[in-house]
């Protein structure tokens, strides 16, 4: 399994999500997520958990690549990060800034 393909977060909660038809699957509380994966949904809110402590709160209408643990790349929706002790310098990268806690 390469760097690409690493599964590196848990969707801990999923709320009133509508995936895009854009999802080639719906995603389900307790779903993996891997390095270089793309979610998008019109309305609902996600909680992603990283394997390094990061938690993640997204309000849809999103979308976002999970790059690495420490890095996300968003182009809409509502994030909220909390970095915890492993997870300082995460990033979320969108077109207009990037924030690092």
């Amino acid at each position: 399994m390469d760097g690409a393909d690493a599964e590196i977060a848990t969707l801990l909660r999923v709320t009133d999500v509508r995936w895009t038809d854009e999802m080639p699957q719906s995603l389900a509380t307790l779903s993996r997520v891997s390095a270089g994966q793309s979610l998008r949904f019109d309305s609902g809110q996600v909680e992603i958990v990283f394997d390094t402590g990061v938690e993640l709160l997204v309000t849809g209408p999103a979308a976002l690549t999970i790059q690495s643990p420490l890095l996300v790349a968003a182009s809409q929706g509502s994030y909220t990060a909390r970095g915890g002790e492993n997870g300082k310098g995460v990033t979320i990268d969108t077109p207009a800034t990037s924030v690092k806690d």
